[in-house]
């Protein structure tokens, strides 16, 4: 009776481990297929992707149709933060794409413009950027470090010239610069009152180059409290978020002509 017990608990070890590989096969088969199904573009786009962002939601490659017009995110974490309700909202208008990593300073942008811009080699019909907040900050992030990553000065010649090749390299795409958003009191390394000077210097650069700007600042101002992740952050809550992506969604439908 005991050797019976025990021949049928080693079988039933087997079948469950037989059926542990075989369910890791199925799994396997169905990513190496999952794979193959992707398109050139997903395939570059993936390739593309910081791999410490891989796993992001807004770093995933959008329900791509080729009939419909294609849009540009530009921007750092806060516009992680809005691209998911930015494509939710324009399903079936554009193909909402962003840059495949966190867009930080300006520096960054130049430095990464051919392969954020051009390296997809899509035509965009619109384009929203911001830089902001990784210019105004503290060096590595760290007020103790009592030195600021940027200025004004820097940050305006440096802008002025991210503009300078959009203008250049895609002159067929409207442009939409978004304000950056508020610096609560308080915050870790950014100080509040330099986003506002940073703004206006970007809004004459703006208007010098006919640059259409949606004022994210002015949004979400007034209850800037209501929307911040804590009274200290710079991100946001789900609200927050939300609110950005309806003010970024409705400025990119109005540039295509979809809106009011």
């Amino acid at each position: 009776m005991r050797y019976g017990k025990s021949v049928a608990v080693l079988i039933c070890g087997l079948v469950l481990a037989a059926g542990g590989v075989w369910r890791e096969a199925a799994a396997q088969q169905a990513a190496a297929q999952q794979a193959e199904e992707k398109t050139p573009l997903e395939k570059k786009w993936n390739g593309m992707v910081h791999e410490k962002l891989k796993k992001h939601r807004a770093m995933g490659f959008p329900d791509y149709d080729a009939a419909l017009p294609n849009v540009l995110l530009i921007g750092d974490s806060i516009s992680m933060q809005y691209t998911l309700k930015v494509r939710k909202l324009l399903v079936g208008k554009a193909n909402v794409f962003r840059v495949p990593a966190n867009g930080g300073p300006v520096a960054r942008g130049l430095a990464n413009f051919d392969k954020w811009v051009k390296k997809l080699g899509l035509e965009w019909a619109v384009i929203h950027f911001n830089f902001g907040l990784h210019d105004t900050k503290y060096e590595n992030w760290k007020r103790e470090t009592g030195k600021k990553y940027s200025n004004v000065e820097r940050y305006a010649k440096e802008l002025e010239e991210f503009v300078q090749k959009l203008k250049a390299d895609v002159p067929n795409a409207k442009l939409i610069w978004a304000s950056t958003t508020p610096v609560p009191e308080g915050a870790p390394a950014n100080d509040k009152g330099d986003e506002v000077v940073f703004n206006e210097a970007a809004a004459r650069i703006m208007a010098t180059y006919g640059v259409a700007i949606n004022d994210l600042y002015a949004a979400v101002l007034p209850e800037h409290a209501k929307y911040s992740s804590t009274p200290t952050n710079i991100h946001f809550n789900q609200a927050g978020a939300d609110l950005l992506g309806e003010k970024v969604a409705a400025a990119i439908e109005k540039a295509l002509g979809a809106g009011p």
